[in-house]
């Protein structure tokens, strides 16, 4: 998520990651592994507080300059540095908005996942009405950018991932002010009954679901050819199927 604006700035580390964070915690408290991977850095790795995985890496893009508490590493997402079967869980902040090239990141964040891993996709909702803010217009395409989420979906899927669940979230305007804000907060239980799907933010949570073959083993077996009294015991050769 680039950062180029005062009043972004302020949006974001007063609604967005709150919000963010909020929606991961219960997910988050109840996910258990080894390895989690973010990709995309929120300012002071508030996202991951809820976490019950110790060990947590960042990685940004190598011309991106955070300093965000998680050990970092900067790298391409089309290229991650990681092995095969190798992460218990992604979170992906905001990057496929930022980037064009999505089925080339899925298609990595599906290769270094370990069977039945899980990954969270967050960003910004095409259908918020945080499009017609006068003040996000002219921050378009700098800062934020919003997208379609049936064309996430639609990635995803032909990725092979499993969706195993999908909201939006964040109804109150794009206001900075904390007390503004705090006393908007109803809007957040109220809207997601009257427009569940009108969220600034969408979640995806979807899952790396491997079929496994078990063999089968043939179910016909050898009969022996019939022979005159006194020839010769055939070889297996001469044996035939039923």
């Amino acid at each position: 998520m680039t950062k180029t604006n005062n009043y972004f700035d302020q949006l974001l580390e007063n609604l967005i990651i709150g919000c963010e964070r909020q929606e991961l915690q219960p997910y988050l408290s109840q996910k258990f592994g080894y390895h989690l991977v973010q990709l995309g850095a929120d300012t002071k790795d508030q996202l991951l507080t809820s976490s019950l995985i110790q060990h947590r890496v960042c990685i940004v893009p190598p011309d991106e300059v955070n300093s965000t508490p998680l050990f970092k590493i900067q790298a391409d997402y089309k290229e991650l540095p990681l092995l095969d079967d190798s992460i218990d869980l992604i979170i992906l902040s905001h990057i496929l908005e930022e980037n064009v090239t999505n089925e080339e990141i899925l298609a990595e964040v599906w290769r270094v996942l370990i069977p039945q891993g899980q990954a969270v996709i967050l960003g910004f909702n095409y259908y918020s009405f945080w499009r017609l803010a006068p003040q996000l217009k002219k921050l378009h395409e700098k800062c934020i950018r919003f997208q379609k989420p049936r064309l996430v979906c639609q990635s995803l899927l032909k990725q092979g991932f499993e969706i195993i669940a999908y909201k939006t979230f964040c109804y109150r305007p794009p206001l900075i002010n904390p007390n503004s804000l705090r006393r908007l907060g109803f809007m957040e239980t109220l809207a997601h009954f009257c427009w569940p799907f009108g969220g600034a933010i969408y979640l995806f949570v979807v899952k790396k679901t491997v079929t496994t073959l078990t063999p089968i083993r043939p179910s016909w077996h050898l009969k022996e050819v019939v022979r005159a009294k006194g020839v010769v015991q055939p070889s297996r050769r001469n044996f035939i199927s039923e």
